[in-house]
């Protein structure tokens, strides 16, 4: 009798912890199930004794009901969760709607900041194809940061200031080049043509001079498209 009473009067304490618009439902039943106590609310039937079970009554109230087993007594407590059950589905139906937009959002966000972000990559991209070897003294815009765009932009400067150098040394040379063997050759060609003028030259010596001066006069053509070239890649003139 004294742990009944105790076990009612631990009941009725519990109980009387919550809202009273939101009654805990609780029952109190022997090992063999007979009821021991029922909360004021009043149930039309036993909880069940399981640990945790949810289930809904003849008024479709769901309840979420937990078990306790003693030695002597099934202690059950059943707590409405239809409050609960709402709030749940009112979150459910925000997050359907709130997600769809929040991603759409995002990705038109992202795409913003990608294209932004890549700009400069695009712009050193068409700069780059337009530079050639008549266009080297050309370069790349900075952009002023000390990022890895910045320095792939100074490191791009930087190759294109030494092809630079490399094309104009490998100008000059061609051009000096041209310019060191026109003089001799011509020297070499009006000295021929001198010689076949003599008319005692022997048939056999004029042959060779005649064939001399047409390898000469090949040189000289050769030594002039290299400087024809080399004033072009210089730009001091123009090919059609």
């Amino acid at each position: 009798d004294r742990a009944k009473d105790a076990s009612v009067a631990s009941a009725r304490f519990v109980q009387s912890a919550f809202d009273p618009d939101h009654p805990a439902n609780i029952q109190i039943l022997t090992r063999d199930g007979l009821p021991v106590f029922s909360s004021p609310a009043g149930l039309s039937r036993k909880l069940p004794t399981s640990v945790l079970r949810e289930y809904r009554t003849n008024d479709t109230t769901h309840l979420r009901c937990y078990s306790l087993a003693t030695p002597l007594y099934f202690i059950s407590m059943a707590l409405p969760v239809d409050d609960a059950d709402a709030s749940l589905r009112a979150l459910g139906l925000t997050l359907g709607i709130a997600m769809p937009v929040a991603l759409l959002a995002s990705l038109l966000l992202g795409y913003r900041i990608a294209k932004r972000g890549l700009a400069p990559i695009d712009e050193i991209t068409s700069t780059a194809h337009r530079i050639t070897s008549l266009s080297l003294r050309k370069r790349i815009p900075s952009t002023g940061t000390d990022d890895e765009l910045g320095r792939l932009v100074t490191t791009l400067n930087e190759m294109i200031e030494r092809l630079e150098g490399s094309f104009t040394a490998i100008t000059k040379f061609t051009t000096n080049a041209a310019h060191e063997m026109r003089t001799p050759l011509t020297i070499l060609r009006g000295e021929i043509e001198l010689a076949l003028r003599k008319k005692t030259l022997a048939p056999d010596a004029r042959a060779v001079l005649e064939s001399n001066i047409e390898e000469v006069n090949r040189l000289i053509l050769i030594v002039e498209d290299l400087f024809t070239l080399a004033r072009a890649d210089s730009n001091a003139l123009s090919l059609s």
